[in-house]
């Protein structure tokens, strides 16, 4: 289960940690479960400065904007 917040953040976390690397391996007999954040950051890609404005994300000065790359298209969980 990956929650809310700060996808740069989050994403930035999941590589320091090493699970990056890791959960591929794991998610073959595990479900992965993503809540706004942690949902985005399964994309190929996090979303753009534009993407976080309009969410009001504070900068965090982190800038690589890769993902874990599980799906192929960009998730906009609060989007109306």
């Amino acid at each position: 289960m990956f929650g809310g917040g700060n996808d740069f953040y989050l994403m930035d976390c999941i590589r320091k940690s090493g699970l990056a690397e890791v959960l591929p391996e794991m998610l073959k007999n595990k479900i992965y479960v993503g809540i706004s954040a942690g949902s985005m950051v399964t994309a190929r890609k996090l979303p753009s400065k534009e993407f976080q404005a309009l969410y009001y994300e504070e900068e965090t000065g982190i800038k690589d904007d890769s993902g874990l790359s599980f799906v192929d298209f960009q998730i906009s969980p609060h989007l109306i």
